[in-house]
Formats: structure tokens, sequence, C-alpha cells
């Protein structure tokens, strides 16, 4: 009983802090939030800090169930999103084409970093293959499995992959 009691109070303290996380980041002082749709459509989200520091962070989000609600994401948690606008980070979120966009709406960054998680990181791992001279950086957090290898934008191989 006395550990039941103690998992509780953790449990509590947890959420607890992690819906103060969550609403002080969607009330962050200082952020200039923009939206909007590109012309193929998607919708997209980018915020920029009072304190910009000329990166972008560029996010793809994980894999969603066809038909379901995808609206746009610049970052997978709102602790993550507080942490990265109050270091100064600009985020955007929604396709490539929302590259330019940025460049247009906010002003072109110094460094441009793509990144996502599932798979989004291997977007982000597409991404930097097919489009180098765009993105300074790409740290793509995905779980690769041996036999398992990059090609998800070669058409052209298609026939081939599957022999």
């Amino acid at each position: 009983m006395r550990n039941c009691r103690k998992y509780l109070f953790l449990a509590l303290a947890v959420a607890g802090i992690l819906f103060a996380v969550s609403t002080g980041a969607s009330a962050q002082p200082g952020v200039v939030a923009r939206t909007g749709t590109l012309p193929d459509g998607a919708s997209f989200v980018i915020e920029v800090p009072a304190n910009w520091n000329g990166t972008l962070f560029l996010y793809s989000h994980g894999y969603v169930v066809p038909g379901s609600a995808n609206p746009a994401q610049d970052v997978g948690d709102p602790a993550t999103r507080f942490f990265m606008l109050a270091s100064g980070f600009a985020l955007a979120g929604s396709s490539y084409a929302v590259l330019d966009a940025f460049s247009q709406i906010v002003g072109k960054p110094k460094r441009t970093i793509a990144w996502g998680h599932s798979l989004g990181g291997m977007i982000t791992a597409g991404l930097i293959q097919r489009h180098p001279d765009r993105f300074d950086a790409a740290p793509a957090f995905v779980e690769f499995h041996p036999g398992q290898y990059l090609r998800p934008f070669d058409a052209e191989d298609k026939d081939r992959d599957n022999d």
C-alpha cells in the first residue's frame, strides 16, 4: 500500500509538471505564430521567438492513419516546443514547401535543420538526400531493422526494389 501511494504521488507530480509545461508552452510570450495553407493544400505552422537565433527546425511528424485529422505540427510535444522556442530556435512544420513560405513570411534562416521521428525520420532522411543544399543538418529519429534501407522517394526504383 505504501508503494502504491508513492507511485500515485509520483504520477500526479509528473502529470502536474507536464500540464504546467504544456499550458506555459502555448502561451509563451514573444513568440509569433503563423499558420496557413500551402498551394498543395497542406496546412503549415511557423513559430518564431522574439530572440530568434537564425536557426529554423523543420519538423516532419510520424505516421497518421489515412482519413484521420492531420493538422500541421512543428514539434512532437509541448515540453520540447517550449525548450526550443525559449532557446531561440524557430519552428516550422508541414511539408518541404514550407521552407519557401518561411523565407517569404519571416526571412531566410541562417541555418535550417530538418528533423522528425518515426515516419517523419524517414522523411527527414529523404529530404537531406534529395535536397542537401537546403539543409545544414538532419537528425532522423527513426528505428531501422536489419535489411531495411532508405529509398522512400525513388519511384523509378519501385519495380527493382520488389524483385
